[in-house]
């Protein structure tokens, strides 16, 4: 009995060793589970805390198109009916994501491997009006599962858009009255020298002596008409607001046009005398007839055109002839012809035109 006695203790004394040594391990497992759990829990609340704090909207999507997670400011993005939208498998077509993945899966390997980053600029409807968006989704594999998941967000750009295109805007406005103004100061600039050039004229013969009473007193009025046509175009210069915003507001008035082309061609008869030029006007409009147009524009084009004719020609002389073309009781065609005997245009200067 002594001998069974002392197996029957050594073997409690073990199956008791055995319990106690199996229970500190199961307690050290059960201690060492707890600790693990609660760093997955903290970990899972920082990164859930971080999520949330991220001021743009980020989401994650499994493999299947089901959106499985998100932060706050998703949800907030969009009014509660559209939440529901966002919340649909990206495949349904009442989901404002299912352009975004149409091609999603067609990932390469090496795509999976280096991770890129796929952004798309898209319009979105958030329940309240549609905003323009960055949108960004790259691929993350999961080692402990066959899948991967899509973490994916966005960046509202509508504002930004916004004010880029308001920049352009006001940028090509900028452009246009700067070309405007050049382009005007440039045209007026040629318009002073007839004027002047007309002016200088009339000085010289002024200052000969073998003019009568009669010529001189009509020299002085045509130079004062002269002046005052070219204290006209000073005013043109002078207005800033057609100067930026490149327009020529016209002022028509009844006008007699034969007394109107043939002053204008008598401002030019001192540089066409000085030159020899024989300087003519004629027209076939009805006697006392009016015609309501803006006289200093009318003006400034026939004074250019009798500029250009008197200065390329050498010899001969330069006619003027104006008709009316009669299409109704209330418009007609003014059509004016200035006949040179100057050299002209070469055919190939007539095609550059």
């Amino acid at each position: 009995y002594s001998e069974q006695f002392y197996i029957v203790t050594t073997l409690s004394v073990l199956l008791v060793g055995s319990s106690l040594l199996w229970g500190f391990y199961l307690l050290r497992s059960v201690r060492r589970r707890k600790v693990i759990q609660g760093d997955l829990e903290n970990q899972i609340s920082f990164r859930k805390a971080l999520s949330d704090s991220l001021p743009n909207p980020t989401y994650v999507v499994n493999w299947q198109g089901n959106v499985i997670s998100h932060n706050s400011a998703f949800e907030h993005y969009f009014t509660a009916d559209y939440y529901k939208n966002a919340m649909l498998p990206l495949e349904n077509s009442d989901s404002p994501f299912k352009d975004v993945f149409s091609n999603a899966h067609e990932v390469t390997a090496e795509t999976k491997e280096n991770r890129t980053i796929y952004t798309q600029v898209f319009e979105i409807d958030n329940g309240i009006e549609k905003r323009c968006i960055n949108h960004w989704h790259t691929l993350c594999n999961l080692p402990a599962s066959d899948h991967a998941v899509y973490i994916c967000g966005w960046q509202d750009i509508t504002e930004t858009r916004d004010l880029i295109h308001a920049l352009e805007v006001e940028r090509n406005k900028a452009i246009n009255a700067t070309v405007a103004k050049s382009q005007f100061l440039a045209t007026m600039s040629h318009e002073i020298r007839t004027p002047i050039s007309s002016i200088m004229g009339f000085l010289e013969l002024l200052s000969g002596s073998g003019l009568s009473k009669e010529q001189r007193v009509e020299a002085i009025s045509l130079a004062y008409a002269t002046g005052q046509s070219l204290l006209g175009l000073i005013g043109e210069i002078l207005d800033v607001d057609k100067i930026e915003s490149g327009n020529y507001q016209l002022q028509p008035q009844w006008v007699d046009i034969p007394t109107l082309v043939q002053n204008t061609c008598h401002s030019f008869g001192a540089i066409a005398a000085s030159k020899s030029i024989a300087l003519s006007c004629s027209s076939t409009f009805p006697e006392h007839y009016l015609v309501k147009i803006d006289p200093q524009a009318f003006k400034q084009v026939l004074s250019n055109l009798l500029s250009n004719a008197l200065k390329f020609t050498t010899e001969g002389a330069v006619k003027i002839t104006t008709s009316l073309v009669h299409i109704d009781d209330n418009h007609a065609v003014i059509k004016m012809t200035i006949m040179d005997s100057g050299s002209g245009l070469s055919q190939e200067e007539q095609q550059q035109l």
